[in-house]
């Protein structure tokens, strides 16, 4: 761990000048630096582990294993997971995280973007499944995909997933975890299920369902919500879109078990487009040794 995280404090503040404040989430407040030595911008990502000290024994366990689950995804390596450049812990209480820049994220994207065709849906999604295999191949799932943990980068067309904290490398996991409208029908708060990390196959799907539709939902209700109630229900998607209509269908399907894998997805979306699997596979099958992910029995 000890290449991944310094406690070097001054080299920080002499070698990133603060630009703006780009957003505030679940790890801290996320800035734009200015490197003074390359010249170029980054994302810093601040946790005030002050904060911490009020939090009740359970969410600071949780928070504290956050943090070492963000570390050790740091020797991830691939071209649709967002690159970690260097990360310390200093003096004043804060753990700093440096992370290439992305110009925006998905949600912002598909917001500003309503015009998108076919093709660029398939390349998204495509993206999005290559890092998810990657994960998956490292027995990593990520567990709390969604359009704001999915960056944008090289003018709109390099997709990377993104904040790991709470990625797990369990084979299984009974944890409630993961955002409201793309959490997994067996990922429920009233009943402890096991689950496993065909999570992040229902949550690639409900991405997908909104970038074909603009929505999160349909009439208000979560998709999770209206397959439990009818297992059987099949989702629409507009005229123009239909041609995602059965990919769709089987990445919501009720039973885990019966989901494809990351791997038949890509396959599926390569016949949409017509281009061999293998332009796509070439670099899962250079994965590396298996990633270890801290974990305790609250997460």
């Amino acid at each position: 761990m000890e290449k991944y995280v310094s406690l070097t404090v001054q080299l920080l503040w002499d070698k990133y000048i603060f630009d703006s404040e780009i957003s505030e989430g679940g790890f801290g407040l996320v800035y734009k630096v200015k490197n003074t030595q390359d010249q170029k911008f980054y994302a810093m990502k601040i946790q005030n582990l002050k904060q911490l000290i009020n939090k009740t024994p359970n969410n600071f366990s949780n928070e504290i294993i956050r943090i070492f689950r963000e570390v050790n995804t740091f020797k991830l390596s691939h071209q649709n997971i967002t690159k970690f450049i260097e990360s310390y812990f200093t003096h004043d209480n804060k753990f700093v995280i440096i992370t290439e820049l992305a110009e925006t994220d998905l949600r912002n994207f598909r917001e500003n973007n309503s015009g998108l065709s076919n093709n660029q849906i398939t390349d998204i999604m495509l993206q999005i499944l290559k890092g998810v295999n990657y994960l998956h191949n490292q027995n990593i799932m990520h567990r709390d995909l969604s359009p704001d943990n999915i960056l944008v980068f090289e003018n709109g067309t390099k997709f990377k997933l993104c904040d790991f904290g709470l990625a797990s490398h369990n084979a299984e996991s009974i944890n409630y975890v993961g955002k409201k409208y793309f959490k997994a029908p067996e990922i429920s708060n009233e009943e402890e299920y096991s689950y496993n990390n065909q999570v992040d196959i229902w949550s690639a799907g409900v991405i997908l369902n909104y970038l074909c539709t603009e929505n999160y939902d349909i009439d208000g209700k979560r998709l999770s919500d209206i397959k439990k109630r009818d297992p059987t229900h099949a989702f629409n998607l507009p005229s123009t879109r239909k041609i995602f209509e059965p990919l769709l269908n089987k990445m919501l399907t009720l039973n885990p078990a019966q989901r494809p894998q990351a791997l038949e997805i890509i396959a599926d979306l390569c016949l949409l487009i017509n281009e061999p699997l293998n332009k796509h596979i070439d670099e899962e099958e250079k994965s590396n040794e298996a990633i270890i992910i801290p974990q305790n029995n609250l997460c």
